[in-house]
């Protein structure tokens, strides 16, 4: 019995419980409907309540104003319905989309697209980056001529190198000083430089050379390329003009660039450039392409070592000629036939940098020094001491003439030579010849002096 009755009573409650249910969503649903409706009858009893004490013509008055309030309430609410749903279902429709959105996001980010990704990878070849200060300078919309500079040394660069530098990345830093610009290859440090604008630059060296006396307003600072002490002259005097080679801060910035470009033409001269190069060749001349048993990285890096030592890669045919009787003796080693190549440009080379007399100071390494250049020499404090003394020597005679003197060499040695002069000093310029890479027009002017040294 009792179980009969539990059974009864949970029943019962269960009826209840879903009666109560439906009756508030039934009451949520109406309850706006009610309230208009309980305002309808309170509104009619009123109006009858009040027609009771009024005339014919007031009660026709007023129940003329009560129909028309109550048409328009009922307009109102019917129109208030109406937005109200129309709000509802534009609300449905953007979280509809919102959930397909993430939805769609969420798939991408489990199952991303390849070329979606690899368009991300990408490395910008050449920065140019700048401080606050120079962007009036830097910026074409500012009237700042860096742009047409750059322009301008790419197309000498292929002119006299045959070297065609990738586009290069300008842009402003907060991470430099105002004055500062740096360079970056492959998006890591290369160089930074400081120049100031609207001033330009001389050496002290030319100051002192022709008696200037140097102001306390200048700015000194340090040479970028060649770190020799300089001087930033505001509002320089006509008399300078005369005496001294003044240098724009985007000159000496386009300088820099020049120097950098070519000391990594290993990170910028790619095998697309190479391949690029063939193919034009190809299209000039396909006979050398019949018997090229070269690879072409290979060649890359061949090409590489002249770029590097500004040896012009621009009559590409001779070089793939040459390469081609070279290769006759399935020698296929870099150095070695990018030094047999540089015999083909003799003329070249020599002429690059003789005087007008054709006159070519140099620093002759004497022969008793140059064992020491030789692979799995062990001689190393020696070496470094023969560095210290052609460095002085080299300072010396940019100091008194304004150029560099080169550094003459047997062929033995001669890339030895100039890899460890690049390796030991950053801030000269090095060129280093063969004595067979000496055209017979060519008067040699060795002011070497290696008096102190001694060999072991």
């Amino acid at each position: 019995m009792t179980s009969n009755i539990d059974k009864k009573s949970k029943k019962n409650s269960m009826t209840k419980t879903i009666i109560l249910n439906v009756s508030k969503k039934i009451f949520s649903k109406l309850q706006p409907h009610l309230i208009f409706l309980f305002c309808l009858l309170t509104t009619f009893a009123l109006y009858v309540k009040l027609l009771s004490f009024c005339n014919y013509q007031t009660r026709f008055l007023i129940s003329l104003n009560i129909v028309i309030y109550s048409i328009s309430a009922i307009i109102g609410v019917l129109l208030g319905h109406i937005i109200d749903k129309f709000i509802k279902k534009r609300n449905e429709k953007k979280q509809k989309l919102k959930l397909e959105e993430l939805k769609k996001s969420t798939k991408t980010l489990l199952n991303p697209n390849p070329e979606l990704l690899y368009k991300e990878i990408y490395v910008e070849q050449i920065q140019f980056e700048v401080g606050y200060s120079l962007i009036k300078i830097a910026d074409p919309e500012q009237g700042g001529n860096v742009v047409p500079l750059i322009d301008d040394l790419r197309g000498k660069l292929i002119d006299k190198l045959g070297y065609i530098i990738p586009p290069i990345r300008i842009c402003d830093t907060t991470t430099l000083e105002e004055n500062e610009y740096q360079i970056l290859i492959r998006e890591q440090f290369a160089v930074k430089g400081k120049v100031f604008p609207f001033h330009k630059m001389a050496t002290k060296r030319e100051l002192i050379t022709n008696n200037i006396e140097i102001k306390a307003e200048w700015q000194e600072e340090t040479h970028p390329i060649t770190k020799e002490t300089v001087y930033w002259i505001k509002n320089a005097e006509k008399e300078f003009l005369e005496k001294v080679n003044l240098i724009n801060p985007t000159d000496l910035m386009i300088e820099h660039l020049k120097t950098v470009c070519i000391n990594y033409s290993d990170n910028l001269f790619t095998l697309d450039s190479t391949k690029k190069l063939l193919e034009h060749s190809k299209n000039l001349a396909p006979v050398y392409f019949d018997n090229l048993e070269i690879s072409l990285s290979l060649l890359r890096k061949i090409l590489v070592n002249l770029i590097r030592e500004e040896v012009s890669i621009k009559d590409i045919q001779l070089i793939l000629q040459s390469l081609i009787e070279l290769t006759d003796k399935k020698i296929y080693d870099a150095d070695y036939l990018s030094e047999q190549l540089r015999k083909k440009f003799i003329r070249l080379i020599s002429t690059k940098y003789v005087d007008k007399q054709n006159i070519l100071t140099c620093i002759k390494v004497p022969t008793d020094f140059e064992h020491l250049f030789m692979p799995n020499s062990d001689s190393n404090n020696l070496i470094l001491s023969l560095i210290k003394s052609i460095e002085t020597q080299i300072n010396e005679a940019y100091y008194k003439n304004g150029t560099y003197p080169v550094i003459l060499c047997s062929n033995n040695i001669r890339l030895n030579l100039f890899r460890t002069f690049k390796e030991n000093i950053k801030n000269l310029t090095i060129t280093v010849l063969a004595e067979d890479e000496i055209a017979e027009f060519v008067i040699i002017n060795n002011i070497a002096n290696f008096s102190e040294l001694k060999v072991f």
